[in-house]
């Protein structure tokens, strides 16, 4: 029969989605909504909104052979344009911007990560406690029943602050208990899609490192120089910890290696209060000929045009690969820190590789919080 569309004005619009509610409900009736929102902001709306910041429309609403949801069409349901950048930085001036309120709905997703430039503020401190979380190429949805969780949450991003050493920008916690520590808040997590879902699950969320803030009035995107005996990278998990407890990355060993004051290596200064965690008095527990095989750590800086990686008997005490005797004196070889060891920051990173796909996005909101599952023993899919 086709699709055919009515025209009501906006006084009415709310009465008229009410009374359009079982087609929308029915099967096919997200296509029927999407048609609804097209048509209601007009095509050369549309085509504005996705060119505003580049001059140009990079993709279109519904994406690949699989029919994936693009960020324009969760902008144009959320706040009614259909807007190409969800971060919190204009992509070609890289100026702050704002995003509409809207429905006052949030978004946590893995493009955060993966771009390494924040959300914007809007999305990550909505003004309702309704976040959609974005796994990468599908969306499921978070909420909390308690009205107040906004507030709470504004109030907590109002007092954000960087920590020094690392840590990230965090604010005050959701609430805490008798014993200063913040209160667990219960959250729901719907995943509406197989083989996931349909899944309703209950979660725990305890921010013990608060509530991320806003992201800095100008966009971070220089590299700042590591300082001597700081963790300059880690190199992999240990195999038998991933191997004897695969769920449990908090519990595992971490090879890392050690910056070093590199004259080839351009970078900003850091900060005069700047004082990461050092950890030169370590490399004596792993050095080489002690018993374990070891890396050096100059054949790993130079991995990526000699595509060697440094490994190296535990009886050698000169690497075999660059004839290099290391010393501490250059940081010479990797060493092991269990998870608790590393700093924040670096918490961050391996959380980010190797924990579940749920957490970290509720990370991205709640830095360093412990997640739990009512329902199951592991987190839901997202």
């Amino acid at each position: 029969e086709g699709v055919t569309f009515d025209e009501v004005p906006i006084d009415f619009a709310n009465a008229a989605v009410d009374s359009v509610l079982p087609e929308f409900n029915a099967p096919g009736g997200v296509v029927l909504l999407v048609y609804s929102l097209v048509m209601s902001r007009g095509m050369e709306r549309l085509r504005a909104d996705m060119s505003a910041e580049t001059g140009i429309v990079e993709g279109s609403l519904i994406a690949g052979p699989n029919n994936i949801c693009s960020m324009e069409l969760v902008s144009l349901m959320l706040i009614g344009v259909a807007r190409a950048n969800v971060f919190a930085y204009h992509q070609v001036t890289k100026a702050k911007v704002a995003w509409p309120e809207g429905l006052g709905v949030g978004m946590l997703s893995s493009m955060e990560k993966e771009a390494g430039q924040p959300l914007a503020d809007g999305l990550k401190n909505p003004s309702t406690p309704v976040y959609l979380l974005h796994g990468g190429d599908h969306f499921t949805t978070l909420f909390r029943v308690n009205p107040a969780a906004a507030g709470e949450d504004a109030a907590a991003a109002a007092g954000v602050a960087a920590d020094a050493a690392g840590e990230g920008a965090v604010g005050e916690g959701e609430g805490e208990d008798e014993g200063g520590e913040p209160a667990p808040v219960t959250w729901y997590h719907y995943n509406g899609l197989p083989p996931g879902g349909p899944r309703m699950a209950t979660l725990e969320i305890t921010a013990k490192g608060g509530v991320a803030g806003p992201a800095p009035k100008t966009q971070q995107d220089h590299f700042i120089k590591p300082v001597p005996g700081e963790i300059d990278d880690i190199v992999q998990a240990h195999p038998d910890d991933k191997k004897d407890r695969p769920d449990e990355w908090n519990t595992w060993r971490f090879e890392a290696v050690l910056a070093i004051d590199d004259p080839d290596v351009q970078g900003a200064a850091p900060p005069a209060d700047y004082k990461p965690p050092l950890f030169t008095n370590r490399l004596a527990e792993f050095a080489p000929g002690t018993g374990s095989a070891w890396r050096c750590r100059s054949c790993y800086a130079n991995r990526f045009s000699t595509f060697c990686f440094g490994i190296n008997e535990p009886s050698s005490t000169t690497c075999e690969h660059c004839n290099k005797v290391p010393t501490v004196e250059d940081q010479g070889w990797s060493i092991w820190l269990t998870y608790d060891e590393l700093p924040g920051g670096y918490k961050r990173l391996v959380t980010n590789r190797h924990g579940p796909k749920a957490l970290v996005l509720l990370q991205g909101k709640w830095p360093g919080s412990v997640v739990k599952s009512l329902d199951d023993a592991k987190l839901p899919s997202v």
